[in-house]
Parts: C-alpha cells; sequence; structure tokens
C-alpha cells in the first residue's frame, strides 16, 4: 500500500488535478446519458413478474 502512496506523491499536482477533473467529467457525461437512455431493450425489460 506504500508503494501506491509514495509512486502517486511521485505525479505534479497539475497532472494529478486535470486527470481527476478528465475523470469527474466522464462521470458526469456517463451519469446524464443513462438518466436519459436508461437500461432497456431485449433481456433486460421484456421479464414477466412472476
Amino acid at each position: 500500500m506504500e508503494i501506491i502512496i509514495t509512486d502517486f506523491k511521485k505525479i505534479p499536482r497539475r497532472t494529478a488535478v486535470i486527470i481527476c477533473v478528465a475523470l469527474l467529467a466522464v462521470f458526469a457525461a456517463d451519469s446524464a446519458y443513462s438518466v436519459a437512455h436508461p437500461n432497456s431493450g431485449a433481456g433486460i425489460t421484456d421479464y414477466e413478474n412472476h
């Protein structure tokens, strides 16, 4: 675990911030898409309630 923390500290702060912002943007875009287009279709919503 200490190896990961030590390696993470080697990343320049500006680079780490850019990566974090990019990942948050991808997450937000995916969440927005999922709200607009929920999982549906054959095999997902065509089952019958028992």
